[in-house]
């Protein structure tokens, strides 16, 4: 595998980067787990879930370079499905919540499930991971960095901050 440009290195070598990066891995081993007991899942997770979002708040933009957001990168299904049935088990009766999507406007609630949450949290994660460890290239770890930041704004942040207040109550 060639080196990495210096453009992505510094990126990497950011303190701010290298924070959420050791956070996007701790969710991801989490939900991997298979030895918890369900209040150490619930506790632990609560927790994880607050530095990731602290973490993603830091997270700097990263100005395309060698991507162009064409590029469909094979990442293989079933290293993106690997979380353990646990995440399912653990969450039980207490994975029903009520949700309003945009508390900003009068909306009905409706039932969302905990397990989607943290379901699509992970593979948001763990593909973009998966690039940067596995396939490594200067167009893969920039893509993936930029899908991180874009999906913290667009899509895994808002079930990270569902999430932590469903655990919040939970526990």
């Amino acid at each position: 595998m060639k080196p990495l440009s210096p453009h992505i290195q510094t990126f990497l070598n950011d303190p701010d980067t290298r924070a959420f990066l050791k956070a996007a891995r701790q969710y991801v081993a989490l939900m991997e787990s298979e030895t918890l007991t369900n209040e150490e899942f619930f506790r632990k997770m609560h927790k994880t879930l607050a530095e990731l979002y602290l973490a993603a708040l830091s997270l700097k933009d990263i100005t395309l370079v060698h991507s162009d957001g064409e590029t469909d990168f094979l990442v293989p299904e079933d290293e993106i499905m690997k979380i353990h049935k646990s995440v399912f088990s653990y969450t039980g009766d207490d994975g029903v919540y009520w949700k309003i999507f945009d508390p900003s406007r009068k909306e009905k609630p409706v039932q969302v499930w905990l397990q989607d949450d943290l379901a699509d949290i992970y593979r948001d994660l763990k593909r973009e991971l998966y690039k940067i460890d596995r396939i490594g290239t200067n167009e893969a770890v920039e893509d993936a960095l930029w899908q991180l930041k874009f999906g913290f704004k667009a899509h895994w942040g808002h079930h990270c901050v569902d999430a932590m207040r469903v655990l919040h109550y939970v526990i």
